[in-house]
């Protein structure tokens, strides 16, 4: 477990950005294949979106268009995602937030 939560840390959010499209496309076969708990393990390696660019990057690798777009998801990948998507959101927020008062 935590090979998997820490294989890029709080740190390198930076390096799960650039693995997105690598990311979305083993879940779709880790969540055909694999079981409950270890397709919630591998959703430690979702990446944290919290740059104002993300949301309208436009190429579908963000976690708000994977769980749009996927049907049958396990629970467990579809709640991890949906928390990781609510916190990107909020963080998304705060920068707007502090842009916003210009600091």
């Amino acid at each position: 477990r935590s090979a998997f939560s820490n294989l890029f840390p709080a740190s390198q959010h930076d390096l799960r950005a650039k693995f997105a499209s690598e990311f979305f496309t083993d879940l779709r076969w880790v969540n055909k294949n694999r079981d409950n708990s270890e397709a919630g393990l591998y959703t430690a390696l979702a990446p944290f979106e919290c740059t104002p660019l993300t949301s309208s990057k436009g190429d579908g690798n963000t976690i708000e268009t994977f769980l749009r777009n996927e049907n049958g998801l396990q629970p467990v990948i579809s709640k991890r995602l949906k928390q990781q998507n609510d916190e990107s959101a909020r963080c998304r927020k705060i920068l707007a937030f502090q842009g916003s008062r210009g600091t």
